[in-house]
């Protein structure tokens, strides 16, 4: 389990975040409870919420930037959302918003391959006081370990000799594969310091990896090279972003991909594959300006059609169900009644497209029910 208490703001511009990922289509609103004037069931806009939130934290005008956002990661998916939420609600009563007309949303989103929540409120209590943010991140690091039996030090340790496992050749490089196993890394002077969740929780020589990297330094071969140049310039063409992107070269090939630099503007990028347990430098493969040269997702549902009517003639018999196969597999999007969905976004098929797939379906249908029956007479005899 990972909780990261993110950033803090004075217009709650998380709501805007969240609703935005819920008209994508890849995220939905779970709880929401104590909104003031909005009543419960009903469906708002963001700015409803996002209003009613910062009216509720006026009532303290000292407080300048009175979100609350965090994020709750555990696992793959070894929690559902309800057990996500029920963690939620527990640590939120340890850090002290539990109270029972304290304002809450909480959503869950689907975008990536571990299950995770995020949940918004104010640091503002129901009286107008401000909730104690002392050492929050220590406390909250604390209650997850005691909560979930957690031995952080003996994980950190095995990340540690996992990652000098690695074939590497500077410190980057290095910080790069632990940066992919969810912590952060800063050094000071001779000495490295290890945090997760925004606490540190350890230091590590910087001779040690200093002498790793020396000892294990390893040009990529050129086959290789080559074989990642590919997955690469084919999974962007099928991403709309560079998260998207990184998820797919995980899910499909179990290699990460790092970006240093802003979040929004990276200056470059690492490539880890953790099945040759090597790193490669990101330009070394694929120039970072042609990595990010993605199509928004209106673009993409375009270039669908050309697709569809691909899979028909190699397979004049394509059924709705195999196309839809094909679409997740390649796309992310999914098939229904003659219309393609991607990202939010619709678009239909042109009408000779939908007449061949219910026409092939038919057939299918009834190829099987006759199959059915020809088992069922053996069997008598």
């Amino acid at each position: 389990m990972i909780v990261s208490i993110l950033y803090s703001s004075p217009t709650f511009e998380a709501v805007d975040y969240n609703e935005r990922k819920v008209a994508n289509g890849v995220a939905s609103l779970l709880v929401a409870e104590n909104m003031g004037y909005l009543e419960e069931g009903q469906q708002h806009s963001a700015n409803q919420l996002r209003q009613q939130l910062i009216d509720y934290s006026a009532q303290n005008e000292r407080i300048s930037k009175p979100q609350m956002h965090v994020a709750f990661s555990c696992r793959g998916d070894e929690m559902n959302n309800d057990e996500l939420v029920d963690f939620a609600r527990k640590w939120l009563k340890e850090m002290g918003y539990a109270d029972l007309k304290q304002p809450l949303l909480i959503y869950s989103h689907n975008d990536t391959d571990n299950n995770h929540i995020h949940v918004i409120t104010s640091r503002v209590d129901p009286q107008g006081r401000k909730i104690n943010h002392n050492h929050e991140r220590v406390r909250s690091k604390a209650f997850v370990e005691k909560t979930l039996g957690v031995d952080t030090r003996a994980e950190l340790n095995k990340a540690v000799r996992d990652s000098l496992e690695y074939r590497f050749s500077s410190i980057g490089e290095w910080r790069a594969i632990m940066e992919a196993r969810g912590y952060d890394v800063k050094q000071e002077g001779e000495v490295m310091k290890i945090a997760r969740n925004g606490a540190y929780q350890a230091t590590f020589p910087l001779s040690t990896i200093l002498d790793n990297a020396a000892s294990k330094e390893e040009k990529i071969d050129k086959k290789h090279r080559n074989r990642l140049k590919a997955w690469l310039l084919k999974y962007r063409d099928l991403s709309c972003c560079k998260e998207e992107l990184q998820k797919a070269m995980k899910r499909e090939f179990g290699v990460d991909l790092v970006f240093w630099g802003g979040k929004d503007n990276p200056r470059g990028y690492f490539i880890i594959d953790n099945r040759l347990k090597q790193v490669v430098k990101g330009s070394a493969v694929v120039k970072l300006s042609t990595l990010l040269q993605f199509e928004a997702p209106e673009e993409k549902l375009k270039c669908m059609e050309a697709f569809v009517d691909a899979q028909m003639e190699a397979n004049p018999k394509l059924t709705p169900h195999e196309l839809n196969c094909n679409l997740k597999e390649f796309y992310g999007g999914w098939y229904k009644e003659g219309v393609v969905h991607y990202k939010g976004t619709e678009y239909v098929i042109p009408e000779y497209m939908r007449e061949a797939l219910k026409y092939n379906f038919k057939v299918a249908k009834v190829s099987r029910f006759a199959f059915a029956d020809e088992q069922a007479k053996e069997a008598l005899c």
